[in-house]
């Protein structure tokens, strides 16, 4: 879906439904007040990580090159080098301390053809409560063997009211918020940048 439409927090959310420690046998959600909720959240930063450790978000120029086994930061796409530090080296094993373990792959186009490629066998066939969520803005920039491997989950724009609502929980005034809203087109994120 565009940018701004709340991908990221639905990624997030199904990670802390995952690991989430006081969850119940019927329920499907988490609490969000647990330490492992918390923690699966990453902090409003954008460069924040999430704290727990079966959840695992990668990202063009997110990690230290020297973590990833790189000598220079990824400029252009995602390396093979984050995909083979952060998700070959753990996929195999089951959640260090949660219910699951989370791949949030965010930009997932920015994925490199070596990267994209590494990740098929574990996408096709990933262990035991390992679940993979790749973020794009259109699904046709990901390599047809990644999409033929995954669920496609839409998101569109939001509704003009769901914006205002939104940017009213955030405080902006009234005046400017309904302006901002009506010209957004649909993203909160650019309702914010108004």
């Amino acid at each position: 879906g565009p940018p701004g439409v709340g991908k990221e927090l639905a990624a997030f959310g199904l990670a802390q439904a995952l690991v989430c420690e006081r969850r119940g046998a019927g329920d499907d959600r988490a609490c969000g007040v647990c330490s492992a909720c918390k923690r699966a959240m990453p902090p409003k930063d954008p460069a924040g990580l999430p704290l727990h450790p079966d959840v695992v978000l990668l990202e063009r120029g997110l990690h230290e090159p020297a973590r990833i086994g790189r000598r220079t930061p990824e400029t252009q796409e995602i390396s093979i080098d984050q995909v083979r530090a952060l998700v070959l080296a753990r996929a195999a094993f089951g959640p260090h301390e949660g219910r699951a373990k989370v791949f949030v792959i965010r930009r997932a186009e920015e994925l490199s053809t070596s990267a994209a490629n590494a990740l098929l066998k574990t996408l096709e066939e990933p262990g035991d409560r390992t679940h993979f969520v790749l973020l794009t803005q259109n699904r046709d920039w990901l390599m047809p063997t990644i999409l033929s491997r995954t669920q496609r989950v839409r998101f569109g724009h939001l509704p003009d009211d769901v914006v205002l609502a939104l940017l009213r929980e955030r405080g902006v005034p009234a005046e400017g918020a309904a302006d901002a809203a009506r010209l957004a087109a649909g993203s909160f994120e650019a309702a914010l940048e108004l």
